[in-house]
This record gives structure tokens, sequence and C-alpha cells, in this order.
């Protein structure tokens, strides 16, 4: 044994709970259904909502919301969080 003296050995996840924040984590999760959370209601949309993402770049994300497809900006989203369970 390495350590001589006793120890406890813990081993932690980032969770199954993901909040998605740059570009490049979106994009490794477009097709999966995510809750996205806006700063205020957008049209038809409320600010609390799931949806399929779809498209992404710098500056918007495509959200499919049953047979609708919204192009938000992405200034205007607080939250994006996906579950992987």
């Amino acid at each position: 044994d390495p350590i001589p003296q006793s120890y406890h050995l813990e081993i932690c996840s980032a969770g199954l709970v993901r909040d998605l924040k740059t570009t490049e984590h979106i994009r490794r999760f477009l097709g999966t259904v995510a809750e996205i959370r806006l700063y205020k209601g957008e049209g038809d949309l409320p600010k609390k909502f799931e949806g399929r993402l779809d498209a992404v770049t710098d500056g918007s994300l495509a959200v499919a919301v049953g047979e609708k497809t919204y192009t938000l900006e992405r200034k205007n989203i607080s939250k994006i969080r996906i579950d992987l369970i």
C-alpha cells in the first residue's frame, strides 16, 4: 500500500443532470431532449420548457418542441439542462 496510514477513498461523479454552458457542450448533445429556461417567455414558449436540441451556433439555438422548431438567441437563455437517465 503506497499510503501507510488509514484513509477513506471517495469517488465522486459529475452526476446525471448536466448544465450545458458552451457551444461545444450543446453540440455534443444535439438530438437530446433538454430542459430550457429563458429569462422571459418568448412568443408562445413559456419561461421553462422541454425541447430537442436541433442546432447550435455561438449566437443561437434551434429547439424542436412538438412539431415546431424555434430559434432562440443564446443571450435570452438562462439555463440548458439535460438528464442523462
